[in-house]
């Protein structure tokens, strides 16, 4: 019994032993060798797309986001204090210049009026006859003479304030407009200086905005300006630069300015947020590509190029590229890629260095412009 025990851990020692021999032990020396992952990734071929560089025009374009205003934004004030007689024009109505909106009431200013009326026809009677008397007989004294003269300049005075006070009782459009907000309505009292209107101006509309500081020093005033409005698809606005600040905002380092543009249908509403596209500069002959194309490294910003090999294949060549303006999706290449060479478009992405690719346009012809 011990015998057959001892015999038995004898031979599972053994078998464990031949088991934990290594793989390359085991296998027989005519197996064949299992190939590396490092071999098997530099031998893959990459299907790719490219196109082919050319140099073409190029457009400078800054693209900023404002603010719709309009053009004239005003808050009318009573200049005469009363209760409010009559309202012309409600909240919604267009007026033109100088179109009455409301009337204070104006009883005891029309009292007071003919009062000083007669006043003044007193004084200019008398101022008359003293200066018959004064000038042509030598009657009188000239204090009798130069009282006179006051008192009907006095009264001339005050019967034109009162027709002012008379005329401004009536509260009228400086400029044509839209009334988009009434304070006061008829009955209720106004107060000098209080406003009583809120007219808005808007066949022609300012849109705000600000310009990063790098482009402060290339705005000037007017310069055209394309707009869009997210709110209104399918329609872009022409505009230009009516106004360019002194100063940049101190809170966000932009340079104001104000963009006027014509709304005649009044589509474009106060407040709305605006696209404008500014046109910098226009280049003649340059190599622009796409900026999906580009990879951020640590040295740089890369791009692949497809290289011919003297078999005919192609293999990626990664290229460090250095950039110059950008538009509408599009970046200037000011050094790296030269004319005629084949830039990867598509399936860049899994590439490096000098992997072979297979590039699936080859046969059309292709191009940057």
């Amino acid at each position: 019994m011990f015998m057959n025990r001892l015999f038995g851990a004898l031979l599972g020692g053994v078998l464990f032993m031949l088991g934990c021999r290594p793989a390359s032990q085991s296998a027989g020396a005519g197996s064949p060798a299992s190939t590396s992952p490092a071999s098997a990734v530099s031998a893959r071929t990459i299907n790719v797309e490219v196109v082919r560089l050319e140099p073409g025009p190029f457009e400078v374009l800054l693209r900023l986001v404002g603010t719709a205003t309009a053009y004239h934004d005003l808050r009318l004030a009573a200049e005469e204090g009363g209760r409010v007689a009559q309202v012309y024009a409600d909240k919604g109505r267009y007026v033109r210049a100088g179109e009455p909106i409301m009337k204070i009431d104006d009883t005891l200013l029309r009292a007071a009026l003919q009062e000083a009326r007669a006043a003044y026809e007193l004084a200019r009677e008398t101022y008359e006859r003293q200066r018959r008397l004064w000038e042509e007989d030598s009657i009188g004294t000239e204090l009798q003479y130069l009282q006179a003269r006051y008192n009907y300049a006095a009264a001339l005075s005050k019967l034109q304030t009162l027709e002012a006070r008379l005329e401004k009782a009536v509260i009228r459009a400086p400029v044509s407009g839209v009334v988009e907000r009434l304070f006061v309505r008829e009955g209720e009292m106004a107060a000098p200086g209080a406003p009583v209107v809120r007219l808005l101006q808007i066949d022609r509309i300012r849109v705000v905005a600000g310009v990063p500081e790098q482009w402060a020093e290339r705005i000037r005033t007017g310069m055209p300006v394309e707009l869009r409005f997210d709110v209104l698809p399918g329609r872009t606005f022409q505009g230009r630069i009516a106004y360019v600040g002194a100063a940049l905002d101190g809170q966000n380092r932009t340079l104001p300015i104000e963009v006027e543009l014509s709304n005649p249908r009044g589509l474009i509403k106060p407040e709305m947020v605006a696209e404008l596209h500014l046109l910098l500069e226009r280049l003649p002959r340059v190599l622009a590509i796409p900026k999906a194309v580009l990879n951020r490294t640590e040295n740089g910003f890369q791009v692949f190029v497809a290289v011919p090999q003297p078999d005919g294949s192609y293999r990626a060549e990664a290229r460090l590229v250095e950039l110059g303006p950008e538009n509408e999706g599009n970046v200037v290449v000011q050094r790296g890629l030269q004319p005629g060479e084949l830039l990867i478009k598509t399936g860049f992405e899994r590439l490096n260095p000098n992997d072979p690719v297979r590039i699936l346009n080859l046969a059309r012809p292709v191009s940057t412009q």
